[in-house]
């Protein structure tokens, strides 16, 4: 995916529409991207990690134990709690197709999300669905 695409998905994303482009265009430099097959692991319950991740392409599915709880597409986000509190993550995520996503890790988030009141309104507004029982990755 090339850049502009990547800038443009950004730009559609609820937690980060309001960036101008000059900041998506330096998030999309400095974040790493990572690639999943077909039912590749991007994390397991109980893990340890501060990122959160966007997918870019493909989709993931989400999974509290052994029950599947969501599938996520192109444009939605997942992890952020890793950077809000230091515990093991929740559920799982595997690719349930060739996956393309962006790692935004502690240091993304607090140059680029921590300090915008809009991203940290749209974690909560995500946290608080779940609470509610819309989506409990």
């Amino acid at each position: 995916m090339d850049k502009d695409r990547k800038i443009k998905l950004l730009k559609e994303t609820d937690l980060l529409s309001f960036f101008d482009e000059s900041t998506l265009s330096q998030l999309v430099d400095h974040c790493r991207e990572i690639s999943l097959s077909p039912n590749e692991v991007l994390f397991n319950e109980d893990d340890l990690e501060n990122a959160m991740y966007l997918i870019l392409e493909g989709e993931l599915d989400i999974y509290k134990g052994p029950k599947q709880i969501a599938v996520l597409e192109a444009g939605q986000y997942l992890g952020e709690m890793s950077l809000i509190e230091s515990k093991a993550r929740s559920a799982s995520a595997r690719a349930q197709k060739e996956t393309l996503l962006m790692e935004i890790n502690e240091e993304h988030f607090h140059t680029y999300l921590a300090s915008e009141p809009q991203a940290l309104l749209s974690i909560m507004r995500t946290l608080s669905s779940r609470v509610r029982g819309d989506w409990i990755p």
